[in-house]
Parts: structure tokens; sequence; C-alpha cells
């Protein structure tokens, strides 16, 4: 009899515990079809919908917060958060969701490209020269031989040069 009501306990236990589960795989795969809509809604007519962007941006926010342990669609989502804040020129919010991929997933192979795209704002969105720097320097010492080590390379060559330098330097060397 105790061996039956065991039995009973433990299968109840675990019905239950799978039940949660699958309500939380629903609640996530909900989120990322949500994702998908609002993005094609977003970009689909070849322009940016600056008030449809916010949304996105909350969203994409809401679900690496919700589904941290989603490391591939929550790093995504800060990516692409950052990609759009960018896109509508808030570039503390891109700073603060790029540095959040860092943080939260700084072994991801996907933390480059943040730790990349973080520089790339600090120099061209937020015109902070010492961050960029900082972090165009960070990204290569981490990751020199990524794909984008080159372009950080001559970023740092090239930060806080004027666009008239820049084709000075350009002519120079054609000569």
């Amino acid at each position: 009899m105790k061996n039956l009501l065991f039995f009973c306990f433990a299968t109840t236990v675990l019905l239950v515990a799978c039940s949660q589960q699958n309500k939380q795989q629903g609640k996530q795969q909900t989120a990322l079809k949500d994702l998908k809509g609002l993005e094609s809604e977003t970009f689909g007519k070849g322009t940016v919908d600056s008030k449809l962007a916010l949304r996105l941006l909350e969203r994409y926010e809401n679900y690496a917060t919700a589904f941290p342990e989603d490391s591939t669609n929550a790093i995504d989502c800060f990516l692409k958060g950052g990609e759009v804040a960018t896109a509508i020129k808030d570039g503390k919010r891109a700073e603060k969701l790029w540095l959040a991929a860092l943080q939260k997933y700084p072994n991801h192979a996907k933390a480059s490209k943040a730790m990349f795209m973080l520089a790339f704002c600090y120099e061209n969105t937020l015109f902070d020269q010492v961050n960029a720097a900082k972090y165009y320097n960070a990204f290569l010492q981490k990751y020199p031989t990524d794909k984008l080590a080159l372009s950080a390379q001559a970023s740092l060559q090239n930060l806080g040069k004027s666009p008239d330098e820049l084709v000075k330097e350009f002519e120079a060397k054609a000569k």
C-alpha cells in the first residue's frame, strides 16, 4: 500500500512538473512568434516605423528578461534591439542592450558582435571616443581572429579623424 501511495504521489509530481514546463515552452513559443510578426510589421515597408520600433524594443527586452535560459534567442533580442535602437537614433538604449548582451552572455558565440557593435555605437552614435577606443581594444584583445577584427583595427586607426583628414590620408596613400 505504501508503494502504491508513493507511486501515485511521484506520478502526480511528475505530471505537474511536465505541465508547468509545457506552459513555459508555450509562452516562449508564443513570444517568439509575436516577435517575428512585429519585426515583419516594423520593417516590412522598407522604412522603420518608429512607434512600432519602440514596441519591438520593449518586446525584445521582455523576451530576454523572461527567458534568459534561451541564450541564443535572448542574445539575438539584445543584438537586434541594439540595431533597432540605433536605427531610431536612441544610442543610449542601444548601448544598454549591447552591454546587457555582453554581461549576461560573455562566452556566447555572438558576444564578439555585441562588443564590436558597442564600440561602433560609442564611436558613431554617442560620439564617445574614449569608450569607443576602450571597446575596440577589448574586442581586438579578446577576438583577434574574428571577422570584424580588421574593421575594429581600422576604426581605431581612424578614431577622432575628420572626414577631411581621412580623405587627405587616402589621397596620400593613392599617390
